[in-house]
């Protein structure tokens, strides 16, 4: 198992059976799941099998889970960690574990579950050193959670059926050492996460259009501006320390089910600390923009001051368009 610490992802296959898979999935009718089946797979041979067949997950308790087919693309098709470290840690003993109902496809970058990675790799060198790993059905996948990875070969014609276990921790001490740091920031409520989810899950039926998108979209998740452009994240006081996850979808508690609920929402089992985003960068702008517009009025109205009248001469110096100082 040193490729799960070294390149932070395993996948592993034939240790699932037909009858174990379909004691999941058996229920699923026109978009709706019993999620009473769904956990009883997950508690009683997913992570059991898991915890046989990788060492260090000895004791895995978990946050949330999400059964999903093709319409996870809506924050999965892109390039993105589950879970984004802000603590000090090397690498966290925290994990997401997928099985696989349908042949498909995960792009992923290895090694990038290190915090040193990005000190390591600029934004350009760490995307182009994504790979991408087929998957048959039934195969078992499981990462550090902060992994850099995102789903191929959405088959909108077809099924692509998903299991995801988020935020696993390897044992009672992993939860004790870290569960009281971990925040999920609830932005499915935004009319912009709303727009953007609705948008991604058209593209995403286009290879050629999403793979583009991912890269403008990588761009802000590697640098950690993808919710701050969107005004929508925590200040840097409220994420030291924290292990932050985004929830851009709709979650229920496991407590709270029918019996024949929607695929594809998260589906609560332990409780952590959640929040709701911030105003901070929505205020930061609005003092960024009222700055600018008092700025031009002032100039409009009274000129450019003495002391800095030597910027105007250098630009009439260089400049084709002669700026005229008042």
């Amino acid at each position: 198992m040193t490729e799960l610490n070294k390149d932070g992802f395993i996948r592993i296959s034939g240790l699932l059976s037909n009858s174990d898979l379909n004691s999941c999935v058996h229920s699923e009718l026109n978009g709706k799941i019993n999620y009473v089946d769904v956990k009883n797979f997950i508690d009683r041979i997913f992570l059991p099998t898991i915890k046989k067949n990788i060492p260090m997950i000895d004791d895995p308790r978990y946050v949330k889970f999400r059964y999903s087919n093709n319409n996870n693309s809506v924050d999965a098709s892109t390039l993105h960690s589950d879970t984004y470290d802000h603590t000090e840690s090397e690498i966290l003993p925290i994990f997401t574990c997928l099985v696989y109902f349908d042949d498909t496809q995960v792009e992923i970058i290895p090694g990038s579950h290190r915090a040193s990675y990005s000190e390591k790799h600029g934004t350009l060198e760490a995307y182009g050193n994504r790979i991408t790993v087929n998957i048959n059905a039934g195969d078992i996948v499981v990462f550090h959670c902060n992994l850099f990875h995102r789903g191929k070969g959405y088959d909108f014609k077809g099924n692509r059926r998903i299991l995801q276990v988020f935020d696993v921790f390897q044992n009672g001490d992993a939860f004790a050492q870290y569960g009281h740091k971990f925040c999920t920031v609830l932005t499915s409520g935004g009319n912009r996460i709303k727009f953007g989810n609705k948008m991604l899950y058209n593209i995403s039926k286009t290879p050629a259009i999403i793979d583009k998108v991912n890269f403008l979209q990588f761009l802000l998740v590697y640098n950690d501006l993808h919710y701050k452009v969107p005004l929508l994240d925590l200040p840097p006081s409220e994420k030291k320390d924290r292990l932050i996850s985004y929830e851009s979808w709709i979650r229920l508690s496991y407590d709270r089910i029918s019996g024949n609920d929607p695929i594809n929402i998260n589906v609560i089992c332990m409780d952590t600390l959640v929040a709701q985003p911030s105003n901070y960068y929505f205020v930061l702008f609005l003092i960024v923009v009222l700055t600018i517009t008092i700025g031009a009025i002032s100039y409009r109205k009274y000129g450019i001051p003495e002391n800095m009248d030597f910027i105007y001469k250098y630009l009439q110096f260089t400049s084709p368009l002669r700026v005229q100082s008042k």
